[in-house]
């Protein structure tokens, strides 16, 4: 319990605000938020993560952007707890299909996401990329 207490003060470092989890034992999920799910989908999120004995599975709810951060961050920071990332070994990737933009709903305008190279300096409202999200 101590180490999942540790894991959500971490995740609050990357914007969560908490971290929910079901551990699966021999009688099934076991949480204080089983009681939000029915028996049939419990059965799909253990059937859907391969979930046996002794597993965990977490949960964040936020914006789609705070989850990604917060599950990633949480995945490497596990990855590195339980030592299943090789020391001596890089495994490259070339990523090919980057976001260009996203839209920033405070603001309510489209920003530039992820490299320099989609990062305009003037107003960019009138890209014809924008025109198809006008109504």
């Amino acid at each position: 319990r101590q180490q999942i207490d540790n894991l959500t003060d971490f995740v609050k470092k990357f914007g969560g605000r908490g971290l929910a989890w079901m551990k699966m034992t021999e009688k099934g999920f076991e949480s204080n938020i089983v009681k939000f799910f029915t028996p049939v989908e419990l059965e799909n999120i253990g059937r859907t993560f391969n979930s046996k004995p002794g597993d965990i599975v977490f949960f964040a709810a936020d914006k789609e952007k705070t989850v990604c951060d917060v599950l990633g961050a949480l995945r490497v920071q596990l990855a590195e707890m339980l030592g299943i990332i090789p020391k001596d070994k890089f495994n490259f990737l070339w990523v090919v299909d980057f976001p260009l933009f996203a839209y920033n709903s405070e603001e309510k305008k489209w920003d530039a996401v992820h490299h320099p190279f989609t990062s305009p300096k003037d107003d960019i409202s009138n890209l014809s990329i924008f025109q198809s999200f006008k109504s």
